[in-house]
């Protein structure tokens, strides 16, 4: 599986849902925009492309980021990539470009990642594989780090 890292900003409010051993399920929209200035320096909307991620987060660090994410947030994401092809009820071809959350970091209006109070709280704890949680998902541990990658 390919490897991301991207920093956008949430385009809604994320969702948890709990499965049915408990374990905790976030999912969340990312818009990465990339665009360029014109000749005197101001943001050129013409040139803008906007490219959306769904990204899912497993265990304590779904349940950790539910009361810190909201719509327009801005933030890192490290994780496994995948794209998927599908067809909506209304015959349209489109493709949702998937990513488990490996690592995620809020960063603040500065530009600088922010390091939460509780980053090491959920390190190192040997989440289980579920495999039946996360059948609809494409990766098999949670492993946020709340601020950093390690």
């Amino acid at each position: 599986m390919a490897k991301i890292e991207f920093t956008g900003n949430l385009g809604g409010e994320p969702a948890i849902d709990f499965k049915r051993s408990g374990n905790a399920c976030l999912t969340f929209n990312v818009a990465d925009t990339k665009g360029k200035k014109d000749g005197q320096g101001n943001w050129d909307k013409s040139q803008e492309q906007t490219q959306w991620f769904r990204c899912t987060l497993w265990g304590p660090d779904a349940e950790y980021y539910i009361e810190r994410l909201r719509k327009g947030a801005r933030v890192t994401v490290h994780g496994d990539f995948m794209s998927r092809e599908y067809v909506d009820r209304d015959g349209v071809n489109w493709t949702s470009l998937d990513v488990t959350v490996r690592g995620l970091s809020v960063v603040n209006k500065k530009g600088s990642q922010q390091q939460p109070a509780q980053q090491a709280q959920h390190q190192d704890q040997g989440w289980g594989n579920p495999q039946s949680d996360q059948a609809a998902s494409w990766g098999n541990e949670p492993a946020a780090n709340h601020g950093g990658w390690g």
